[in-house]
């Protein structure tokens, strides 16, 4: 049976989030200064250097725990039809124990920097800024589920379910909706532009589920930092990233950097995941949301096939199945512009 364009650019949208993520496994935890006297300019996957903060020993082509968490959402999303947040607990829970007595195994390194235990005793953080890449990662498999349907009440509810599981503020929500819609508007036919703009309008339709927080929205931070990033040149836009937008490991700031990073650099892709690996900072969760943009609107296409080489090709290949079983059956869609958002 042939593969259908929505199809391809399922596959593409994960193999992008995981280019992305091994793009800047070796700049990421690292200063744009460390960044450039360590690597030099960012053309390609490669090694992390020995004083990596984050993860020195690793392979070129290795991904982080950025695309581990995306592959483990995906299974649960997959297996269940939807996310049932008791069962996503012991999932993600299970996977996290796992993890720590591997990385415990390997080396003196403490387990992942980010915890997910307290969820299996409830004892949740007080605000979204503490599961950014959990959220992007989530997110991301939502938005390929939902890609056939004219309804978003399918992707609400499954945000929500997914936002039980972590801090339950309306910004996280805000957040994980922004970057399902982006997904969704790519994958049924919008250019990155048009996918920004339906994301932006679509979540600012929806009604926020969950408690309120006191730090910045999420789609005013986006929407500034698409229209100031808009014709300024390559460094000036790094620049403009690092000292005005953020790209720490925070929603508010890690989104609104990967969206106008997608603006900047709409036409030319993978330069634009290079720039991203560039910045240092939450840098592997910045370029994987920004690769899954591309991947989403552009397809295969919009990645070189000799940086696709480099991933361990089992789990491209493990991204591929699981974008498959995530897509919905074949249904009718058109491609929503933004003047149509709802």
């Amino acid at each position: 049976m042939a593969t259908t364009r929505v199809e391809e650019r399922s596959c593409a949208t994960l193999t992008g989030f995981i280019l992305g993520d091994c793009l800047a496994m070796p700049t990421a935890g690292m200063s744009p200064s460390q960044v450039v006297e360590t690597y030099g300019m960012i053309s390609g996957i490669g090694a992390p250097h020995e004083s990596q903060p984050l993860h020195a020993g690793k392979r070129a082509g290795e991904p982080t725990f950025v695309t581990t968490l995306m592959l483990r959402y995906g299974i649960h999303l997959a297996k269940h039809g939807t996310i049932k947040p008791g069962l996503l607990v012991e999932d993600i829970v299970t996977w996290e124990r796992k993890a720590s007595r591997r990385l415990e195994a390997q080396s003196d390194c403490a387990p992942p920097l980010f915890t997910l235990s307290t969820m299996k005793e409830k004892r949740y953080p007080t605000r979204a800024t503490l599961f950014p890449a959990t959220s992007i990662a989530g997110a991301i498999t939502i938005g390929l589920a939902c890609a056939r349907e004219t309804d978003p009440e399918r992707l609400h509810r499954m945000v929500s379910g997914m936002c039980q599981v972590l801090d339950g503020t309306a910004t996280l929500w805000q957040s994980a909706t922004l970057v399902a819609n982006v997904v969704r508007a790519g994958l049924r036919g919008a250019t990155v532009k048009d996918a920004l703009d339906i994301a932006i309008a679509d979540t600012a339709e929806a009604h926020a589920d969950g408690s309120w927080s006191p730090g910045a929205s999420v789609l005013t931070r986006t929407l500034e930092a698409i229209d100031n990033a808009e014709n300024l040149s390559p460094s000036s836009l790094s620049t403009y990233l690092v000292s005005a937008v953020g790209v720490s490991d925070t929603v508010t700031e890690a989104i609104p950097a990967a969206f106008a990073l997608a603006s900047a650099y709409s036409e030319s892709p993978f330069l634009g995941l290079c720039t991203g690996a560039q910045l240092g900072g939450a840098s592997s969760t910045i370029s994987a949301l920004t690769g899954a943009i591309f991947g989403a609107c552009h397809g295969k296409s919009a990645f070189p096939d000799d940086q696709i080489d480099l991933i361990d090709s089992a789990v491209i290949d493990q991204a591929a199945q699981l974008a498959r079983a995530l897509l919905p059956a074949e249904a009718s869609a058109h491609v929503q512009r933004p003047n149509q958002a709802r």
